[in-house]
């Protein structure tokens, strides 16, 4: 017997087998699952105009991520500067672009909070920071 299994989570898996004789034997194994999650988040952009790094946005491999539910940028008084809501990783018309108010940002460290909804429906909070470099 070759048996085969491709479990999405953790899962505990018995096996019972009995001799010709009628003796039985049983073992159990835990099978525990590593989930990948090819998420990229920057830690750095330069929002200067010349088309490279302009804009500060969630990436993913394709056809891991359902949706970023949340996506929030804070400035070092905590003063929320760009949100977004439900929409999906690769977009930079989902990314910061450098601006608060109107007025491009100076140079500094920002940080930031992502809620991502995965396709085997876990979501995952990330956190960090991102300086911008003008």
């Amino acid at each position: 017997m070759n048996p085969i299994i491709a479990p999405f989570d953790a899962s505990l898996y018995t096996i019972t087998v009995v001799d010709s004789n009628g003796c039985k034997a049983s073992d159990k194994i835990l099978v525990l699952v590593k989930k990948e999650r090819p998420i990229f988040i920057p830690n750095t952009f330069s929002p200067n105009g010349d088309g490279l790094n302009d804009i500060f946005y969630i990436n993913a491999r394709d056809g891991f991520v359902d949706e970023i539910t949340y996506f929030q940028i804070y400035d070092r008084w905590g003063n929320k500067i760009f949100e977004k809501e439900r929409f999906l990783p690769n977009d930079p018309a989902y990314g910061w672009d450098g601006v608060y108010r109107n007025k491009k940002v100076n140079s500094a460290v920002f940080v930031y909070w992502a809620l991502i909804k995965f396709k085997d429906g876990e979501s995952i909070l990330y956190k960090g920071d991102v300086t911008v470099q003008r």
